[in-house]
C-alpha cells in the first residue's frame, strides 16, 4: 500500500510541476507577445515616419528645382535681353519701343512669328518676352 501511495505523489508531485511549468510558459508566451505587438507598432511608427520624411524630401527636391529653373530661365531671358540690346540694329529709344511693344503683344497672347514681324525683333528676344509675359503657359 506505501508503493501505491508513493507513486500517487510522486504523480501528484509531477501533475502539479507540469501545471506549474504550463503557466509559466503561458506567461512568459503572453509577455512575448506583448513585446512583439509593442515591436510591431514602433516599426509601423517608424515606417509612417520614414515615409513622412520622404514625401518632405521629395517635396522640398520639386521646390528647389523649380526655383532653380525659374532662376535659371530668368537669367536666361535677361541675358537674351542684354544680348539683343547689344546687337539689335534699332538703336536707343526705337529698341525700347520695340520692346514695349513686343510685350504688350506677348501679354495679349499675339503668337511669337506676329511679334516678330510688328517689332522687327529676333526669334531669340521674342522667345524671351514670351517666356516672361506670354498670358497662356508654354510648358
Amino acid at each position: 500500500m506505501n508503493l501505491v501511495i508513493e507513486i500517487f505523489a510522486v504523480s501528484l508531485i509531477i501533475v502539479l510541476g507540469l501545471v506549474y511549468v504550463s503557466r509559466m510558459l503561458r506567461t512568459q508566451q503572453k509577455s512575448l507577445n506583448l513585446q512583439i505587438e509593442d515591436l510591431i507598432l514602433c516599426v509601423n511608427d517608424l515606417t509612417a515616419r520614414m515615409d513622412g520624411y520622404e514625401i518632405a524630401g521629395r517635396r522640398q527636391s520639386r521646390e528647389r528645382e523649380a526655383v532653380v529653373s525659374s532662376s535659371l530661365n530668368q537669367l536666361q531671358t535677361d541675358l537674351k535681353l542684354m544680348q539683343m540690346q547689344t546687337h539689335e540694329p534699332a538703336a536707343g529709344r526705337e529698341a525700347q519701343d520695340a520692346l514695349e511693344q513686343a510685350i504688350k503683344l506677348a501679354r495679349d497672347g499675339k503668337p511669337s512669328d506676329q511679334i516678330m514681324r510688328r517689332t522687327g525683333l529676333s526669334q531669340d528676344v521674342v522667345d524671351a518676352i514670351t517666356i516672361l509675359h506670354s498670358s497662356r503657359s508654354r510648358h
